[in-house]
């Protein structure tokens, strides 16, 4: 659901199935940060592969966004462009 006011808001709900590619999954969630505006910290530096689940609500508008919900991974490997970080097989849960 969005509005037009003075400036455009949003609201959007995200869940996916509990094997969702966690590459798709980040490929999907940029391009909606860009609309709302929130921050992902690191994300978008991450090359992630795997399988995991999402559950997300966003809202807000470009200069104020919220995002709450949380993001489920397992079996992932996960490195940290530019830096000699990763994780290997990895599994967890991230409360947003």
């Amino acid at each position: 659901v969005t509005t037009l006011e003075e400036e455009p808001r949003g609201e959007f709900t995200i869940k996916s199935t509990q094997n969702v590619n966690l590459e798709l999954a980040q490929a999907i969630l940029l391009p909606v940060r860009d609309i709302i505006g929130f921050v992902l910290g690191p994300v978008p530096m991450i090359d992630i592969k795997g399988f995991g689940s999402v559950d997300l609500h966003l809202e807000g508008t470009k200069t104020f966004g919220v995002l709450n919900g949380y993001f489920d991974f397992k079996d992932a490997s996960v490195t940290l462009n530019g830096l000699k970080t990763y994780l290997t097989k990895g599994n967890g849960r991230i409360i947003l």
